[in-house]
């Protein structure tokens, strides 16, 4: 039926314009919502089709004598614009000698035709059909074309025809008693899907360098559907291989740079006891200098690998931690700046990973942009949110990436002193603790936005 189809085309252009939030279980009930109501729309327009047409026949049997009496009386033309003089068929009928004000044409409607060919059958001709709202409902007139008895066509409107709305009152009270039980219903069913999907979501976010100290299981129970525990059971083996290989990279590591030191001690020592002559001065310099140097780079291999598998089971007030990373730089408060709560708690952290990320970001800005570098930590949400902010040039939003990897140094930093593990350190101690790190430039300068939740989600469960 047209006006069905025309109806559901709206209907699914309006629902695919419509901006849904991106939860599935808002999107599963709309739509089914969405489904329910088209079902009763197109339900109301076949039932209004189908009475139209079964009303048809018995409507014209009932009009038809009225209107051939009235034309064989003449009342017709003994009619004014607003009723007849004949008492009898005034009950029945309405008369007219012009169309009525306001109204619809539907002589092409199908319900219409079918009246017409039925008053035909009876002896009645009908040339047009209109609908008006009058105030004890609607009102259908009728024209009767002209004939040579009757020069000018005229217009009746039966009193009793059985006319009502496509959509009455009782249709939307059905509709609503219909949502009333549809959406509950709907809404358990869809949570009965989405519940585990919430629960995969928060495990993989939470899934990563800070659960590598503990043996990935399946989450979900034999509720939840099997498409989605043979995904939870294959995420847990990927898991479980994940961590097993970020523990042989940290063993590894971890040992050839702790059994780097002793050669490298005894290096040093032999060099310092070769005599104290003039030609031997610049060879024992250079080879201290790369000795330290070889230090270093192992202290940070170390403290990478630390990063890594630090527990995270402290209660950290990050704005003391902020404050003592300042305090250590040792700088004056022209140069290096901060703007701190009095306490500001992170529930399962580690303070010393969380002081080396601060650390690290302020060693970063005071090396490669200019003072005065400005620390502000504030509560966001339900996180930390620490801006770290210096004059200097900036680093290019093409580079931002790869500098988080380890190893990795811009251009602007080849000639300074490092080993590019610093920024790689931020990223995993605050990928550890479900942060984030953003690199804003500035039309002057560079910040860098830390955001720390104030308590994390441990293997698919929520903070709390």
């Amino acid at each position: 039926m047209p006006s069905c189809r025309a109806g559901t085309e709206v209907a699914l252009r309006m629902a695919m314009r419509l901006r849904v939030t991106d939860s599935v279980t808002t999107r599963l009930v709309a739509v089914q919502v969405l489904i329910v109501v088209l079902v009763v729309i197109c339900l109301a327009v076949f039932w209004n089709y189908e009475r139209d047409a079964l009303l048809a026949e018995p409507m014209a049997a009932m009009w038809a004598p009225r209107l051939q009496q009235a034309r064989a009386a003449d009342i017709l033309s003994r009619s004014d614009d607003d009723a007849s003089d004949a008492a009898d068929t005034a009950r029945l009928l309405r008369l007219r000698a012009s169309a009525p004000p306001d109204v619809l044409n539907v002589t092409s409607w199908p319900a219409a035709q079918r009246l017409q060919e039925a008053l035909a059958r009876h002896g009645v001709a009908v040339d047009q059909l209109l609908l008006r709202r009058g105030e004890a409902g609607l009102q259908l007139w009728l024209r009767l074309p002209a004939t040579a008895a009757q020069p000018a066509p005229r217009w009746l409107s039966p009193t009793d025809a059985p006319l009502t709305g496509l959509v009455g009152w009782r249709a939307l009270l059905g509709l609503g008693l219909l949502m009333g039980v549809v959406v509950p219903l709907n809404l358990r069913f869809v949570r009965r899907l989405t519940t585990p999907i919430a629960v995969l979501s928060r495990r993989w976010a939470g899934t990563g360098a800070a659960t590598l100290d503990v043996e990935p299981l399946p989450v979900l129970d034999a509720s939840a559907p099997i498409e989605l525990r043979a995904l939870d059971a294959a995420f847990a083996r990927y898991a479980g291989q994940l961590l097993r290989i970020e523990r042989e990279r940290a063993m590894l590591l971890a040992g050839v740079s702790h059994d780097m030191r002793s050669p490298l001690a005894r290096i040093r020592l032999a060099a310092e006891l070769l005599p104290e002559t003039p030609p031997n001065a610049s060879g024992v310099a250079t080879i201290t200098r790369n000795v330290d140097l070889a230090d270093r780079l192992i202290a940070s291999f170390l403290e990478f690998v630390r990063s890594g598998d630090q527990p995270l089971d402290e209660t950290v007030d990050l704005a003391d931690t902020v404050r003592h990373a300042v305090a250590g730089f040792g700088r004056p408060e022209a140069l290096l700046q901060v703007e701190a709560p009095p306490r500001l708690a992170l529930q399962r952290a580690s303070r010393l990973l969380l002081e080396r990320v601060v650390v690290n970001l302020i060693d970063n800005a005071l090396k490669h942009g200019r003072p005065p570098v400005r620390l502000t930590l504030r509560l966001d949400g339900d996180a930390a949110l620490l801006s770290i902010t210096d004059q200097g040039a900036g680093i290019p939003d093409a580079d931002v990436d790869g500098l988080m990897s380890a190893f990795a140094r811009g251009d602007a930093s080849r000639g300074l002193p490092g080993f590019g593990l610093g920024l790689a350190i931020v990223q995993q101690v605050v990928t550890r603790h479900q942060g984030s790190v953003r690199f804003v430039r500035q039309p002057v300068g560079q910040r860098v936005e830390l955001r720390l939740p104030l308590d994390r989600a441990v293997d698919g469960q929520p903070a709390g």
